[in-house]
C-alpha cells in the first residue's frame, strides 16, 4: 500500500438519526479501511470539520443524498461519499459479475432498474459500465406499465422495491438490496483512496473503477468473508489511485 496518511474518516449522519447504528457502521468502515473513523454529531459538521478528517462518509442521508453530499462537500472541501453511492457501486459490480457469469456483455444486455428513484446515481453508473439498454421503473409506473410486463425479455432486474424474488428465474436474473453487501468494501476503499489523494472526487468514473474491481472479485450469490472484504477494500483503493491522472491525484 502506498505511503500512509494519518488523517481520519468522518461518518456524518442525518440530524436525529440513531447514533448506535452509525457507530457500528463507523467501526466496520474503520476495520475495512484500516483507518480511524469517528461519528460526528450534527454540531461538528460543515466548515467546523477538524483538519484531521480527510474524507467524509454521509450515512443514511435519505432521498436527498446527492444534494446533501454536494452541500457537505462545498462546506468542508473534503471528499464526501454517501452510503447510497457505495450501495450503487456494489450493485453495479454485482450486476457486471452476474452478466459475465451468464455470458452476457454489458453492451448487449437489457437491464431493468425497479425503484430507480431510490438510488438515483445507479443509472449513471450502469451507463458508465457500458450497459446501453436500461429501463427505469418506479412504483408510480405500475398502473400503466406493470413490472411483470416491463421485465419481459430483460436479462437482469435490479429490484430495489422488493417486488420480485431474488435469484434467477429462467433467463432473468434478479438482484435485490441484499446483493449490495459489498457496499462497505466500496466505501472503505474509496474513502481510503481519498485520504491519499485529497483532490479525488466521488464522480461516476471513480465509482465505476470500484465497481469494476468488485465485478472481477465477487461471486454472485455468495457473501464475502471479513478477510476477503478487507482485501477488496485494498484492491479498490489501489485501483482508484492507479486510475488517477496527476491532476486528479493532487498530493497523493
Amino acid at each position: 500500500m502506498r505511503g500512509e496518511r494519518t488523517r481520519r474518516i468522518a461518518v456524518v449522519c442525518d440530524p436525529g438519526a440513531a447514533e448506535s447504528p452509525a457507530r457500528e457502521y463507523a467501526e466496520l468502515i474503520s476495520g475495512l479501511a484500516r483507518t480511524p473513523a469517528r461519528v460526528l454529531a450534527a454540531a461538528d459538521r460543515g466548515a467546523a470539520l477538524p483538519a484531521e478528517y480527510g474524507a467524509v462518509l454521509l450515512a443514511h442521508p435519505g432521498t436527498g443524498a446527492a444534494s446533501a453530499a454536494a452541500r457537505l462537500r462545498e462546506a468542508t472541501g473534503r471528499f464526501v461519499l454517501s452510503d447510497q453511492d457505495a450501495a450503487a457501486t456494489a450493485l453495479a459490480g454485482m450486476l457486471l459479475a452476474t452478466l459475465a457469469r451468464r455470458g452476457r456483455a454489458p453492451r448487449d444486455a437489457r437491464v431493468v432498474l425497479a425503484g430507480a428513484d431510490r438510488l438515483p446515481g445507479l443509472a449513471a453508473l450502469l451507463i458508465a459500465s457500458n450497459v446501453r439498454d436500461i429501463t427505469l421503473w418506479n412504483a408510480a409506473d405500475d398502473a400503466i406499465f406493470p413490472l411483470h410486463q416491463t421485465v419481459f425479455g430483460a436479462d437482469a432486474v435490479i429490484d430495489l422495491l422488493g417486488a420480485l424474488p431474488g435469484g434467477t428465474d429462467g433467463s432473468l436474473a434478479v438482484l435485490t438490496e441484499d446483493d449490495a453487501h459489498t457496499a462497505p468494501c466500496a466505501a472503505a476503499g474509496l474513502l481510503r483512496a481519498a485520504l491519499h489523494a485529497p483532490t479525488l472526487t466521488g464522480d461516476v468514473d471513480t465509482c465505476h473503477t470500484a465497481a469494476a474491481v468488485l465485478a472481477a472479485a465477487v461471486t454472485p450469490g455468495r457473501m464475502v468473508s471479513h478477510g476477503a472484504a478487507r482485501e477488496l477494500a485494498d484492491l479498490i483503493t489501489e485501483a482508484v489511485l492507479t486510475s488517477l491522472t496527476p491532476a486528479r491525484a493532487g498530493s497523493a
